[in-house]
């Protein structure tokens, strides 16, 4: 791992070596380092082969960063077959990657991470850039909707990293609240009783299946974390 993630792989030993009473760590259910070399066709998960990422379109790999590698997406995706393991349910959830998006970035809707679509049976989760010149662009956004169609969105109003550096974006939903934070800092939360999110698409780095709302940018560090 070549950066700081904003999770952390827990080992069964440690789950067990737990005071009585004491609550266990979020359990990672997928960890994509994005650390592949120049044309790889695979973008591989540490915490479970089945969950490896096919690499299609307009996606470069061995992209060089600070201390390793990244991946630039400029039309295409990783999709990531479905698993019951990357559906948090009712669970606490946290998604968090690593993101480079360029100065010159254009008003519109750029999806970075999503499991489902906005109408998808049982819900869904997303992490999307968009918004005008004047308000910025590059302000990220996490939405989850669950299957009864409730739909909570957040968004970092006072951020936008449109200005070509990496940048930490987690997104989190809990049972009473959804919150958005930005290299380290929760920059917003909104009250929320939102219930199952469990769906059966697959889950897709850099936009959507169909080419719209592609995220034009460099993305490292991938993970999901449920608990």
């Amino acid at each position: 791992m070549k950066r700081a993630s904003a999770v952390l792989v827990t080992s069964a030993a440690a789950v067990l070596m737990l005071p009585a009473g004491a609550q266990a760590a979020p359990a990672t259910v997928g960890l994509w380092h994005l650390d592949e070399p120049a044309g790889a066709t695979v973008a591989h998960d540490a915490t479970n082969p089945a969950n490896n990422g096919q690499i299609s379109g307009a996606v470069t790999a061995g992209v060089p960063d600070y201390s390793g590698h990244a991946f630039h997406f400029a039309g295409g995706v990783v999709t990531v077959p479905d698993a019951t393991a990357l559906d948090p349910g009712t669970k606490p959830f946290t998604v968090s990657m690593w993101l480079r998006v360029p100065s010159n970035l254009s008003t519109g809707d750029y999806n970075v991470l999503q499991k489902g679509r906005a109408t998808t049976l049982g819900g869904q989760y997303k992490v999307e850039l968009g918004g005008t010149l004047q308000r910025g662009v590059g302000k990220p956004r996490c939405t989850f909707v669950d299957g009864t169609g409730k739909a909570v969105v957040v968004k970092s109003r006072d951020t936008d990293i449109a200005d070509g550096r990496w940048h930490s974006v987690l997104c989190r939903r809990t049972a009473s609240s959804v919150s958005i934070s930005v290299d380290g800092r929760t920059r917003a939360t909104t009250t929320t009783g939102l219930g199952s999110i469990a769906n059966a698409s697959p889950l897709l780095f850099g936009g959507k299946a169909n080419g719209v709302h592609s995220y034009p940018g460099d993305m490292d560090e991938v993970a999901l974390r449920i608990g």
